[in-house]
């Protein structure tokens, strides 16, 4: 596991942060950490009470059919070619159901498609589930989990409400891009959602994403399109940074991004609080250096590098080639998963307490005094005094040693993950 390696081989090199410590200590102290345990703890009780079944397993070698819903997705700008070419090649579907009656009364089904190949010689394409015990279980606990994952947002919401799912287990891997091109969805995305139906397209982080996508499905975040233009075009103005035509500045994917990663940790450590504040400390370990790789990568001495007063790059988005170093170029929501979500996972419970519902604590209430406050957070906490800039730049000191960089596992050097854990 992803976690695992990192504690033996990147968190060594790159040390301890202060604010790691201090923001998950201030965290799970808060209402807002015992009211997520206490709901994951509901989640648990009744789990083992919900139907979960196979409703077909077939092979279909490639011959993907989806419904129109899905096929929308799947054809629009957050799908990488990649990715889509590997999921044209996938062998198997599995149809499953979930059905819970007591306390909540819920039922629903999703697809899972799988690489697996059955080497079925038959005309007969229907798979026997006994003869595959093994791949098949595996499959069903990840179901379980991914119904899990539903079920604590219509205990925290109170609805019975079920999104239209299904999920391609790819084996593409998000990686850092090549020096002076654009960070674009093949290095960045994982899934996409309009609200109704959701697509997840890699098996890399998938409970995190079908997390992600749950809380744009049910509303946690806030619609990009009401954040005022005016913070948009600070930023524009202020960073050195660029987007495509197509890709809005959204800090609503940063809040649904820290948000996700929180619910699925305590997801996975729901019974060790220990193991929670450890696993969060590093989850935002990771992110700090996630943040500080993506700077190395601009060839970024400090976090003064990123600010316009100190470099005037080129606004020019057009083109591809001949782009900026000192540029952060998107074509997705870079600034937001990694930038903004390393600060505000440094601040976690400013966030929650005083831009969330407190009857609902993780739910984002959209006002203009909270839209305020979450743009003063990023301008402040993205300055160059800052206690997070302080950190970064310690990271970047460390990451800028050529000896050091050189003892960074290959894999930690060119993810793009947004998570250690699945």
């Amino acid at each position: 596991m992803e976690y695992e390696y990192a504690n033996d081989t990147l968190f060594p090199i790159i040390g301890k942060l202060n604010s790691s410590v201090s923001s998950t200590n201030k965290f799970l102290k808060s209402p807002t950490a015992d009211f997520i345990l206490k709901n994951i703890k509901y989640v648990n009780s009744i789990i083992d009470n919900v139907e979960i079944k196979f409703e077909s397993v077939s092979q279909i070698n490639g011959n993907i059919k989806v419904e129109p819903h899905f096929a929308n997705l799947m054809s629009g700008r957050y799908m990488p070619n990649n990715v889509a070419s590997e999921i044209s090649q996938l062998n198997t579907c599995f149809v499953i159901s979930y059905k819970s009656i007591n306390p909540l009364h819920i039922s629903g089904y999703f697809t899972i498609y799988s690489p697996y190949n059955n080497n079925n010689k038959n005309n007969n394409n229907n798979i026997n589930i006994k003869n595959n015990n093994k791949y098949f279980n595996y499959i069903l606990v990840l179901a379980k989990e991914i119904v899990a994952r539903i079920l604590f947002f219509n205990t925290v919401l109170a609805t019975n409400k079920i999104p239209n799912l299904c999920i391609f287990l790819t084996t593409q891997k998000k990686v850092m891009p090549k020096q002076n091109t654009v960070f674009a969805p093949e290095h960045i995305n994982s899934a996409v959602t309009d609200g109704v139906s959701i697509v997840i397209y890699r098996h890399e982080e998938v409970l995190k994403s079908v997390l992600h996508e749950l809380v744009h499905y049910y509303g946690l975040d806030f619609n990009p399109n009401t954040y005022p233009t005016h913070y948009i075009q600070q930023y524009l103005a202020g960073y050195n940074l660029t987007t495509t035509q197509d890709c809005q500045i959204r800090p609503s994917e940063a809040y649904t991004e820290m948000l996700a990663n929180i619910i699925n940790i305590c997801m996975i450590n729901s019974n060790s609080q220990k193991n929670i504040k450890k696993q969060l400390e590093n989850e935002i370990r990771f992110t700090m250096f996630q943040a500080s790789k993506i700077f190395k990568h601009l060839k970024y001495k400090s976090t003064r590098d990123f600010h316009v007063n100190t470099h005037s790059p080129s606004r020019n988005t057009k083109t591809k080639t001949k782009l900026n170093t000192l540029t952060l170029h998107q074509d997705s929501h870079v600034l937001s998963y990694y930038i903004i979500k390393s600060a505000m996972l440094c601040n976690i419970q400013k966030v929650f307490e005083t831009m969330c519902d407190p009857g609902i604590p993780i739910k984002f209430v959209s006002n203009n005094r909270n839209y305020s406050d979450l743009d003063n957070m990023i301008i402040g906490n993205l300055s160059v005094n800052s206690k997070w800039s302080s950190d970064i730049n310690n990271l970047l000191d460390i990451i800028n040693n050529s000896d050091n960089w050189r003892k960074v596992p290959a894999f930690f050097k060119k993810t793009t993950r947004m998570t250690l854990h699945e």
